[in-house]
């Protein structure tokens, strides 16, 4: 399963002129690395490098590195150094991610003293992009402190990157609803690494004959006390969804998935006789994983970044108004309980065992939020973020439901920004959520994806 919770690591790099006295740059490298480690950057920190002897300098770097496990490269520039002695070294490390880092200059004994850091840094910008370099450029400003919190999430973004090759998600099923716009696996596999397995919906349906039925329904009563019922419940409705959970989780479990998306309507609803909100509900209960319906390659890849670089679900909604402001979100089935507020609400909704099953009408977490979406046009992969406020919806039903018609989970998501441009920019009616302020590390991985953000 994916590992949310390390520290990112990073081989810290600094670079400074010969000409100046070994320990000011010793110093200064050595201040800006304890500050990034602070931060929350495991570092494996390597003497600085300069211009003379510089191919035996990084021969040592490399025979220090070549058995450590990092995501990125930290480059600081603590002074002017000629521009190929950094070039030499980065060329060993292209297909790894960079950040730039070029230091402005200090108070000493009453002068503000500058050693031409950024003068290099500067130029290497450009050089590094025409060069094809995955990187970030940041520079240190005058009387301010490092942006700890730009290199951070840099190197959250770094990690991301790279567990991300090793993601896996199952699909039950294939192209549910006939719905366009869902499965963009091969740019998805080719420009991120994720691999997305289908499997045949039989899987699940053989798998759920195979179990204890003491264990089903000794589960299926617990949950009379560990869900909120707003109505009287069925036990052999409740034992249906147990059974759809243990296939659900024993085949993510067999073939280690690490996000789940599903056909829904056109196959779990019509073969097996009611639909998997409850089961879906339960599983998110059980286990740490993302999931999302109707086969959304793009929705359940955007939610395998957001718990990486988050360590949120990155529960699922589905656009339903558009508002003065922003968005009405709602999902017609269920949400994990990580962004429910208070206990897990549903609703039996089947006549004696029979029909639609377990609706989940939880209430939704409020606070500031992004959202965000992958999309694909023309090959070409491309996100979709926004900020705002989640807030409590009005009180609204969708049309169709018999009376009383449930409240299903939805919130009022008030933009940060202008709602017409989201309106032109969105990319499909599945947005994934992360509550906080999330908007600088999704673009950092964007940027080193070479993926689109707007």
């Amino acid at each position: 399963m994916l590992d949310c919770k390390a520290a990112p690591k990073a081989v810290f790099l600094g670079f400074g002129s010969s000409t100046l006295p070994d320990e000011y740059i010793e110093k200064r490298c050595l201040e800006t690395s304890e500050a990034i480690d602070a931060a929350g950057v495991e570092l494996i920190t390597l003497p600085p490098i300069s211009e003379i002897k510089n191919d035996a300098q990084i021969e040592v770097v490399m025979k220090s590195v070549e058995d450590k496990d990092y995501d990125c490269i930290i480059a600081c520039v603590a002074s002017w150094i000629p521009r190929w002695a950094l070039m030499n070294m980065f060329r060993r490390f292209k297909s790894t991610p960079i950040l730039l880092l070029g230091l402005s200059g200090e108070q000493i004994d009453g002068y503000y003293v500058s050693s031409g850091a950024q003068a290099v840094t500067a130029d290497l910008n450009q050089i590094m992009q025409e060069a094809g370099f995955r990187f970030l450029y940041l520079a240190s400003r005058r009387g301010r402190k490092l942006p700890l919190g730009e290199i951070y999430d840099f190197c959250v973004a770094s990690k991301t990157v790279k567990q991300l090759r090793t993601v896996k998600i199952g699909m039950a099923g294939f192209r549910d609803m006939r719905l366009y716009g869902r499965n963009q696996t091969i740019p998805v596999n080719d420009k991120i690494g994720i691999e997305i397995e289908y499997f045949d919906l039989e899987d699940l349906k053989k798998s759920s004959k195979k179990l204890d039925p003491q264990e089903v329904s000794s589960l299926a009563s617990e949950l009379t006390r560990r869900w909120k019922f707003k109505n009287e419940s069925h036990q052999e409705t409740l034992e249906k969804i147990v059974s759809t959970y243990f296939a659900i989780r024993n085949k993510i479990e067999k073939c280690g998935y690490d996000g789940f998306s599903f056909a829904n309507r056109d196959s779990i609803k019509k073969h097996m006789g009611y639909a998997p909100a409850g089961a879906l509900t339960l599983l998110h209960d059980e286990k740490k994983i993302s999931s999302i319906p109707e086969n959304d390659v793009l929705g359940a890849t955007t939610q395998a970044a957001i718990r990486l670089l988050t360590g949120q679900v990155g529960a699922y909604f589905e656009i339903y108004d558009f508002l003065e402001n922003g968005i009405m979100l709602a999902v017609p089935d269920y949400v994990p309980g990580e962004v429910v507020e208070g206990d897990v609400t549903v609703i039996d909704n089947s006549v004696d065992g029979v029909g639609e099953g377990i609706i989940n009408v939880s209430k939704v977490k409020n606070g500031p939020a992004t959202l965000c979406r992958l999309g694909c046009c023309n090959g070409e992969l491309k996100m979709h973020v926004a900020t705002g406020d989640a807030e409590r919806p009005v009180r609204w039903h969708e049309v169709g439901w018999p009376p009383p018609a449930p409240q299903v989970p939805s919130l009022d998501f008030i933009l940060s920004s202008d709602t017409d441009k989201f309106v032109q920019d969105v990319t499909g009616m599945h947005y994934i959520i992360a509550y906080g302020d999330h908007c600088r590390k999704i673009k950092y991985l964007c940027k080193l994806l070479d993926i689109c953000c707007c």
